[in-house]
Formats: C-alpha cells, sequence, structure tokens
C-alpha cells in the first residue's frame, strides 16, 4: 500500500511512473501488474483554480505598520522584514545611510 497518486494530479500522472517502477522491479510489464482507477477530476485543472486568491501579489502580501505614512513622508528608506516594510533609518539630503545613521544615534 501507497499514497501515490495522491496529490493535486490525483494519480494522472504520477500513477504511470509509480506503476513503470512497480512492473520494473518486479520484472512484470505495467498491464500485469496493474492499472489505477483515475480520481475526478480527471479534465485539467490550472493550479490558479487550486490555489484560488492565494496568487500574484496576494501570494506574498507587503504588510506595512500604522506608522508607514508618517515613516515615508519623512523620507525613510525601507527594509523588508519578513512580509513587512520597516523603516530602515531616515537620511537627509545628501546623506547616505552611514551619515544618517551616525545622525540619529548621536540625537539618541
Amino acid at each position: 500500500f501507497t499514497t501515490n497518486g495522491m496529490a493535486t494530479d490525483q494519480g494522472k500522472t504520477s500513477n504511470m511512473h509509480g506503476l513503470a517502477i512497480a512492473a520494473e522491479t518486479l520484472g512484470k510489464p505495467i498491464p500485469e501488474v496493474g492499472l489505477t482507477t483515475f480520481r475526478a477530476p480527471y479534465t485539467p485543472v490550472t493550479f490558479g483554480a487550486i490555489v484560488s486568491h492565494a496568487r500574484g501579489p496576494l501570494f506574498d502580501p507587503t504588510r506595512k505598520t500604522a506608522i508607514h505614512p508618517w515613516a515615508e513622508a519623512q523620507g525613510a528608506v525601507f527594509e523588508d522584514v519578513g512580509q513587512w516594510k520597516r523603516a530602515w533609518y531616515f537620511p537627509k539630503a545628501g546623506e547616505d545611510m552611514h551619515a544618517a545613521v551616525d545622525r540619529e544615534c548621536v540625537a539618541v
């Protein structure tokens, strides 16, 4: 007993490979090993139909904190932290990251 053919294809494609391996191992032709009955739906279905809305921009959504608009207005440079956009540093005109961080550290 195996679970071959239990994935999203329900055995339509994977079972033939499994049967070929079993037949080769047993030294018999595939029809002698036996064929399986495919489970519905036999008509091909797109992965989009299976995954529903979890695709495109919704597959990996961008999350923003409540303070994001304020930080954006202050000129923040953001970094990805998991799915969140977090303010990384706040450069003034002409500053690179190191200069901005040095200025922020002195201010604290």
